[in-house]
């Protein structure tokens, strides 16, 4: 609800998800810290401490890093009784956007590759698979050509080999190899074509 105070913009977190969408699309990037606390949402309010500030000269291109719990290297952040990941959390937020669902092949991607970033500037959205290419090109995934991540399924399979001995011989982290032998990279028919 908006008042005729001018110094309490909005009393409620429905209200303010249009205020909090105006601070980048209206003013442009800005440093949330720079709103007074009363003008912003009680969420928001929540979200700011855990970021380490300390670590931000430049509000836009310098990360945001999460300092609080954690879900697989994300930010994880409670709001609405509901946890959910900081970034998405940021990117509703700042853009007055909400995240597609994981379902409908659309991620909120870190154009930054920093998993613990809930920067806006850094966050945009784009299909699974450019996901997945864009981590390949920051270099948090490895891609292997789809022989050897047969070869690799072959030799799990039929071999006594951990995921790490596969690791060290393929030059790739164990994240990939999990990846590769729990078929969530890499799909059989890609895998076949190469046979």
């Amino acid at each position: 609800m908006v008042t005729d105070d001018p110094q309490i913009i909005h009393l409620c977190d429905d209200c303010t998800r249009e205020y909090d969408a105006a601070i980048i699309n209206d003013l442009g990037p800005i440093d949330p810290r720079e709103i007074p606390a009363e003008q912003r949402s009680r969420t928001l309010n929540r979200f700011l401490p855990k970021i380490k500030w300390g670590e931000v000269d430049d509000v836009v291109e310098d990360c945001w890093l999460w300092n609080a719990s954690t879900l697989s290297g994300y930010g994880q952040f409670r709001y609405w009784d509901v946890s959910k990941l900081a970034h998405r959390y940021s990117y509703e937020r700042c853009y007055g956007i909400e995240p597609p669902a994981k379902e409908d092949d659309t991620e909120i991607m870190h154009g930054c590759g920093v998993k613990k970033c809930a920067n806006p500037a850094h966050l945009w959205e784009g299909t699974s698979k450019q996901n997945t290419d864009h981590a390949v090109e920051c270099g948090r995934i490895d891609r292997l050509p789809p022989e050897q991540a047969g070869e690799i399924r072959e030799r799990y399979d039929e071999e006594d080999v951990t995921q790490r001995e596969l690791a060290e011989d393929y030059d790739c982290s164990h994240m990939t190899i999990s990846r590769v032998v729990n078929h969530v990279s890499y799909s059989d028919d890609d895998v076949d074509a190469t046979a």
